[in-house]
């Protein structure tokens, strides 16, 4: 850890010996082409320590450069503009992030051409797909959900289109759709969203863009396999707070929990615990509630015990009770994880 450290000092020292060489070289000019690289190499540096401000600063200096160098919808600013919106959506500041989002795409469709090859087509839509993810991200971070939904659907539609219907890729916009009706109040359109993503992940159609004899990684099933898990935690959660269908919460969590015993894949294990421990619980919720008793009732008496003391029943109550901000925090930690591993399973999938 302490090498770790002293190499990132000592990286952040080359870089400002390189700055103070070339200003010196190019006699003061900031704007100098020679800093194009320069700014690059030290913002990306920052945002890989997750130093939002310091990689803003630069990626904002690269903008400027590049607007001079190669005008002001060149579509060479393209990767600078994304990365500046990033940083902004890291800093907190939504509305910032989103207007450097809509130059993207205003620059990606500007420079499409009827004539551009069917690769490159597809490479723009990617892009604009990738933007609208960007633009759902700033909108969570906002907890406005009706527009992190609509950008969804936008993302969903362009992804369905290049893909098909069940590509594995599709299976994350109908997780990020059900989330979203889930915190909106809408649990049986989340029940529906959570279904398809479940069932498109268990019975994808090949990807034609993955080469057919390119295997997956062990590390791309293992993200792929905590994907799975995380659906399944998603659609006990929301089956159970929908509460008609309380049988099948309890064979869906024992389910889930039989998947959490299976899996193994070390960086990930402690949070598959987790969910595991809350299968378990749901197979006793949702088993106390067909018996109108609460889960500490039902643990008593399944132990044996006549009377559970009311000083544990409080605590019971308060542990049990789930504010509108702790389900708001739950989606987005786990909307972070599952995205982390399907982004994982697209990427490592592809080598």
């Amino acid at each position: 850890m302490q090498a770790s450290v002293e190499l990132k000092r000592v990286v952040a020292e080359i870089y400002s010996y390189v700055i103070a060489a070339q200003a010196k070289y190019c006699k003061g000019d900031m704007k100098h082409p020679f800093f194009e690289q320069t700014y690059l190499n030290i913002a990306m540096f920052n945002r890989g320590l997750r130093k939002h401000a310091d990689a803003l600063a630069i990626w904002q200096r690269l903008e400027a450069l590049q607007r001079e160098l190669y005008g002001e919808e060149s579509p060479l600013l393209l990767h600078t503009l994304k990365n500046i919106g990033t940083c902004y959506t890291g800093l907190g500041k939504s509305e910032e992030a989103r207007g450097y989002f809509s130059n993207v795409v205003d620059i990606i469709t500007r420079c499409g051409s009827a004539k551009d090859s069917d690769d490159t087509k597809r490479k723009d839509k990617e892009d604009i797909a990738g933007i609208y993810q960007s633009f759902y991200l700033t909108h969570v971070a906002d907890r406005d959900f009706e527009q992190a939904l609509e950008y969804t659907n936008k993302s969903h539609e362009i992804i369905k289109d290049i893909y098909g219907e069940r590509s594995k890729r599709v299976a994350s916009k109908y997780y990020q759709k059900a989330n979203s009706c889930l915190i909106l109040g809408r649990k049986d359109e989340a029940i529906e969203n959570i279904e398809k993503a479940i069932d498109v992940h268990a019975n994808p159609a090949v990807d034609k863009y993955i080469p057919a004899d390119g295997a997956q990684t062990t590390a791309a099933k293992d993200a792929s396999d905590f994907n799975r898990i995380q659906f399944q935690n998603f659609l006990c959660s929301s089956l159970y707070m929908q509460g008609k269908q309380l049988d099948r919460v309890v064979t869906e969590a024992q389910k889930g929990g039989a998947m959490c015993s299976a899996y193994h894949y070390a960086p990930l294990k402690p949070e598959c615990d987790r969910m595991k421990i809350e299968f378990d619980g749901m197979v006793c919720k949702a088993k106390a509630m067909k018996e109108n008793m609460n889960a500490l009732e039902y643990k008593a008496r399944e132990a044996g015990v006549e009377e559970v003391p009311e000083a544990e029943q409080k605590i019971f109550a308060q542990k049990s009770t789930v504010s509108a901000g702790q389900a708001t925090a739950t989606f987005l930690l786990s909307t972070g994880l599952a995205l982390a591993g399907i982004l994982a399973y697209q990427r490592l999938s592809k080598h």
